[in-house]
């Protein structure tokens, strides 16, 4: 079974970074919200290892092409999908081919760029199949 592993190494009130590496190798970039105790769409989701699998989503088209993250503590729907900031999240994993700042709400935020094209990657390197995930924070 193939390995995500997300680095989460820059955070602030607003969002958290991490560089995500596919079986060792790094890849990408994430980005999530800041740690509130693990709340509900405002949270990121606690360090620890998980099970992820492909998701479907009918409901959001924009999210056709998404993982779901399993046995998340106290949560449900955690998706990997694609978003640029912290308005994209919903509590949820947004993956980027780069590092950025876009303009949200009249100001410049820290951001994920090529996010689809990053979403594109992590489907071919899964290949539609389940992996696992492992979430840790380093400092940088």
């Amino acid at each position: 079974m193939h390995t995500v592993r997300i680095e989460r190494y820059d955070s602030n009130a607003e969002r958290t970074i991490g560089k995500v590496y596919f079986d060792g190798m790094p890849k990408l970039y994430s980005y999530e919200l800041p740690w509130k105790d693990n709340e509900k769409s405002v949270s990121c989701i606690p360090v620890g290892m998980y099970k992820c699998a492909r998701h479907i989503s009918e409901a959001y088209p924009e999210k056709r092409l998404a993982y779901v993250v399993n046995n998340v503590p106290g949560r449900q729907g955690i998706l990997f999908h694609s978003g640029n900031t912290y308005k994209d999240t919903h509590g949820c994993i947004l993956l980027g081919a780069a590092l950025g700042s876009l303009q949200v709400a009249g100001k410049f935020t820290d951001s994920v760029l090529s996010s689809q094209a990053a979403m594109i990657e992590l489907h071919e390197f899964a290949k539609g199949k389940e992996f696992s995930l492992e979430i840790v924070n380093v400092s940088q």
